[in-house]
């Protein structure tokens, strides 16, 4: 049943009467309506079964270069999301150090003003 809908919904992607990221919704309810047609309760576990056999389905019906093309478009979609990744570490780090600059600056005002009375006090004992 899996493999049949399947097929009717990849026949309806190519004849393009259906959009391809609607392929797999499509497939599954299509499933469920023919389990229901027997009588079968749709179980949470009976639905991560058809969600897994459809994959599979999907996946073995394409060509290796399909199937090389869709390894390469999610490599360069991990590849995005870590650039977009470092990009807000490298914010945060420049952030960071910007606070630690003024932590310093601050530290070293803070310093400089009490050393001056000591330095002053030094001088009038004398």
């Amino acid at each position: 049943m899996v493999l049949k809908a399947t097929k009717a919904v990849q026949q309806l992607y190519i004849s393009s009467q259906l959009p391809a990221e609607q392929r797999k919704d499509k497939a599954i309810e299509i499933i469920k309506e023919g389990l229901k047609a027997f009588d079968i309760k749709i179980t949470p576990a009976i639905e991560k079964i058809i969600d897994a056999s459809v994959e599979e389905i999907v996946l073995d019906s394409k060509t290796p270069e399909e199937q090389r093309n869709q390894r390469q478009d999610n490599l360069l979609q991990q590849v995005s999301q870590l650039q977009a990744q470092v990009t807000q570490l490298t914010a945060e780090k420049t952030n960071l150090e910007n606070q630690k600059l003024q932590l310093e600056q601050q530290i070293q005002t803070i310093s400089s003003a009490v050393q001056t009375p000591q330095n002053t006090n030094a001088i009038q004992t004398v």
